[in-house]
């Protein structure tokens, strides 16, 4: 590695996501969603758990819109919107493929040894 990110730096860059409204979860992979525009689409929903307290029909959700041939649908689930500790709204990641490029880009920048010292062995 030839430099650590300064501070504020990103690791990852996304694209803006697409706000709607959750109307069901189907399939475990599939999810209908209300768009601002009144477009109803269907989303990607890579967590396959049951999502408890986050799979509130009715809920704001965000979407990342990435179209390509090689996938059946071109949205996915990223964040859903719901109460904090404080009672105030708050987002959370329900992209359960996002935490591993997070700490595969953290690796790969270096910042994981310069905190924790060296890492034997290739993390991918």
């Amino acid at each position: 590695m030839t430099g650590l990110p300064s501070p504020g730096d990103a690791l990852l860059r996304f694209e803006p996501l697409t706000e709607g409204v959750l109307l069901k979860r189907y399939k475990r992979f599939l999810a209908d969603v209300e768009l601002s525009s009144g477009e109803t689409v269907t989303a990607h929903c890579a967590n396959t758990g049951p999502m408890t307290g986050v799979l509130i029909p009715g809920q704001r959700v965000r979407l990342r819109y990435a179209p390509s041939p090689k996938r059946k649908l071109a949205w996915t689930w990223e964040q859903a919107e719901v109460p904090g500790a404080d009672g105030q709204p708050c987002w959370v990641g329900i992209n359960t493929a996002l935490p591993n490029r997070l700490i595969r880009a953290t690796v790969e920048a270096g910042c994981l040894e310069a905190q924790l010292g060296a890492i034997e062995g290739d993390p991918r």
